[in-house]
């Protein structure tokens, strides 16, 4: 019984393949889906490169677009650089006279307060000596 078994499966393998060869995938087929398979894969590389160099391209242009945008604006662009950099001047000259001005009313300020100290003190001094 393990004998006819084992030669029965063995008779269906072997039928199995004669089918698959007969019906089967020839030759040229397997060249033909060989040569398209390489085919694509050769699109693909080509076609990855073309978008690459698209977007590189793309981005140069963008960049090129504004330094020409520029350059046909110069006068313009150092218009506004001149008005800029007068108002970042005038500015920091404001600032800086503000702050000397802070200092001379609160050095005048100041002034009067240690006279008024001082006399006060000279007073209270006086006052203390008399009072002895």
């Amino acid at each position: 019984v393990v004998r006819r078994w084992g030669n029965l499966t063995l008779s269906k393998i072997w039928g199995a393949w004669k089918d698959h060869t007969a019906h089967g995938i020839s030759h040229d087929d397997l060249k033909r889906r060989s040569l398209t398979r390489w085919w694509k894969g050769a699109m693909a590389k080509c076609y990855a490169t073309w978008h690459s160099q698209k977007l590189v391209l793309a981005h140069q242009r963008k960049v090129l677009t504004r330094v020409l945008s520029r350059i046909r604006n110069r006068s313009l662009t150092l218009c506004f650089n001149t008005w800029h950099h007068n108002t970042t001047s005038l500015i920091h000259s404001r600032q800086v006279l503000e702050n000397v001005i802070f200092r001379m009313q609160n050095k005048s300020i100041t002034a009067a307060f240690e006279k008024w100290h001082s006399s006060s003190s000279i007073v209270g001094h006086n006052r203390r000596m008399l009072e002895r």
